[in-house]
């Protein structure tokens, strides 16, 4: 008869305890990353202007970019909360023409997404050049119970972090979302030397260029996680000349990116499991602990009645 007399109020407890470990112990053991993703994001541009090396002209064309990340451990394993991963990024034209591939290797925080100084970043380009990279900012990912304000978001074509200005609310595929948008003026990122016939002159000889790159993105974050939900990339880069080509412009690239539908669609089945962390963290904690009160409080009458009065 004790026993079953301790069975409400255990049960009472039980449930209150639950609902303060829920949100305080096993929710933060979930938000974090993979050491070893493998996941392959794939964007398109219809009727995009590229330079065409062959043909020392801009062509219009449409052009896939594909990006695949996966793990990295070249360096050894980061710090424990910490995650270095290798992205690599591959632009191709319709008639199958490699337009541009970097490789990213980056470490970043588990939980916040933000760029560490832990381990040594780099970029591999085109041309096989591998050059430091300190990054800052979000990297790959939002953070863990993303906010609705404004954050800073690094840019691999600009090589510096950029204000992402928080929208508003948006749904993808029945999925709430976070909207941010970055806007990056023209901006020098590099000065180069190129055939001078990309600038128009009639010469076998090679002129000093400035890279201008422009553009901007559009992100939609499930706020849970912090995953992109939808992504929308634009990138306009131009030469600029200098020297023998001053005053002579050629567009090197101008695209408009969008997930492809079976990508968008992957993302939203991934990062819509979120809702069940949101409400961990929120609903059923504030279930628990009431259907915990509300036990302790029907154990508490019983034992009351059950008691003989004087």
């Amino acid at each position: 008869m004790r026993a079953r007399g301790l069975l409400l109020p255990g049960l009472g407890v039980l449930l209150l305890g639950v609902g303060v470990l829920l949100p305080t112990v096993v929710v933060p053991r979930l938000e974090t990353v993979p050491d070893d993703p493998d996941a392959t994001v794939v964007l398109r541009a219809e009727d995009a202007l590229v330079l065409d090396p062959s043909s020392q002209t801009t062509i219009t064309t449409g052009l896939t970019l594909t990006s695949h990340t996966a793990g990295f451990s070249g360096s050894g394993a980061p710090p424990a909360g910490v995650a270095q991963w290798a992205t690599n990024s591959r632009i191709v034209s319709d008639d199958g023409a490699v337009r541009s591939e970097t490789w990213e290797i980056q470490a970043f925080d588990a939980h916040n997404g933000r760029a560490s100084s832990c381990c040594a970043g780099f970029r591999i380009t085109t041309d096989g050049r591998s050059v430091p990279v300190e990054r800052s900012g979000i990297v790959l990912k939002f953070p863990f119970g993303t906010r609705p304000v404004d954050q800073q978001v690094w840019d691999p074509a600009l090589g510096a972090a950029t204000t992402a200005t928080y929208v508003g609310e948006a749904e993808v595929g029945g999925v709430r979302a976070f909207e941010f948008r970055t806007e990056i003026p023209p901006t020098e990122v590099d000065e180069v030397t190129v055939p001078a016939a990309f600038m128009g002159i009639d010469s076998v000889r090679r002129v000093r260029v400035r890279q201008v790159y422009s553009g901007g993105r559009t992100m939609w974050v499930e706020p849970n996680t912090g995953g992109f939900l939808d992504l929308r990339q634009q990138v306009r880069q131009e030469l600029v000349g200098l020297g023998r080509a001053a005053g002579r412009r050629t567009v090197a690239m101008d695209a408009s990116f969008v997930l492809t539908a079976e990508s968008r669609a992957d993302a939203v089945d991934q990062w819509g499991q979120g809702v069940q962390l949101g409400r961990m963290h929120r609903t059923y904690p504030v279930v628990l602990g009431a259907l915990g009160i509300l036990v302790l409080a029907l154990a508490a009458g019983l034992r009351r009645r059950r008691t003989p009065t004087g």
